[in-house]
């Protein structure tokens, strides 16, 4: 079954559910295995170039949120590459399931603040495979001729009922929560009860539990995970919304900025699967 292309959006579907793919910041914005979905966008997203807007999976690259793990002064939070549109170059969709794969490079990116800081060759590619049970995300970043520090994350909003949502996985891991500015480790099943921004020093697969079943999220070749809610009142959402979603995000921030060589490539991935 062939994927439905619109001007911004890649829809592929099949019996098994449906995958979207906005072009701009290659966003997945829907990932619906049997008509089910898993990922939140907020009432008023309004995708344009030069900006994020909250929901789906954002890529943020090549810095993460303020640039904890640069050296140098970020001028916006998340990135560049999530603020211009990717190139389709293979899209398949059948009944069993759909791979999709887009790109970007720094050419695309340099009329923005903060790209004159990275090569100008840097690469981005991102494979993406949706069936009726998991979602995987694959992310490669290449630097062909130069050295240079990198940040990547990827930035699930997932559609959690949070008074019912347990977190398991993070167990025994260190982190500082932004929201408040406390240190501690994290407790064996984390219950979602107010404002979050836990900036966590591993990666470990976790487990995302609510009233209607529950989502696993597994990285690869990350080192840094988040959890992150704005709690019940915050004037970015609309009212409500702030119940509807979690973030589980993945990648390599802080401490675990990635050191790439020159002709090196560095592969961050996440696996969504239902339960």
């Amino acid at each position: 079954m062939p994927a439905t292309v619109s001007a911004d959006v890649h829809r592929l579907s099949g019996r098994w559910g449906r995958l979207d793919m906005h072009a701009l910041g290659a966003t997945v914005t829907s990932w619906a295995p049997g008509g089910v979905e898993q990922i939140f966008t907020c009432e008023d997203a309004e995708p344009s170039p030069g900006r994020m807007w909250h929901g789906g999976i954002p890529i943020c690259a090549p810095w993460f949120g303020s640039g904890m793990g640069l050296d140098w002064e970020v001028p916006f939070r998340h990135g560049l590459v999530s603020r211009v549109a990717w190139q389709v170059v293979h899209s398949t969709s059948g009944d069993d399931g759909a791979t999709i794969v887009l790109r970007t490079d720094a050419r695309s990116t340099r009329h923005l603040a903060g790209s004159d800081r990275f090569p100008a060759d840097l690469g981005y590619e991102l494979r993406a495979e949706a069936d009726a049970r998991e979602l995987a995300l694959s992310l490669t970043i290449t630097s062909p001729t130069q050295p240079t520090r990198i940040e990547a994350m990827f930035h699930p909003y997932l559609a959690v009922d949070v008074p019912t949502a347990r977190l398991a996985g993070l167990g025994g891991i260190e982190y500082r929560d932004f929201s408040d500015g406390t240190e501690g480790v994290e407790v064996a099943s984390l219950r979602v009860d107010g404002a979050l921004d836990r900036v966590y020093a591993a990666a470990a697969p976790a487990t995302v539990t609510d009233a209607s079943g529950s989502l696993e999220v597994v990285p690869e070749g990350a080192a840094t995970a988040v959890v992150w809610n704005p709690g019940i009142v915050d004037g970015r959402f609309a009212a409500g919304e702030g119940q509807r979603f979690l973030c589980m995000e993945f990648g390599n921030a802080a401490a675990g900025a990635v050191d790439l060589p020159a002709g090196g490539s560095h592969r961050l991935g996440i696996r969504l699967t239902r339960a």
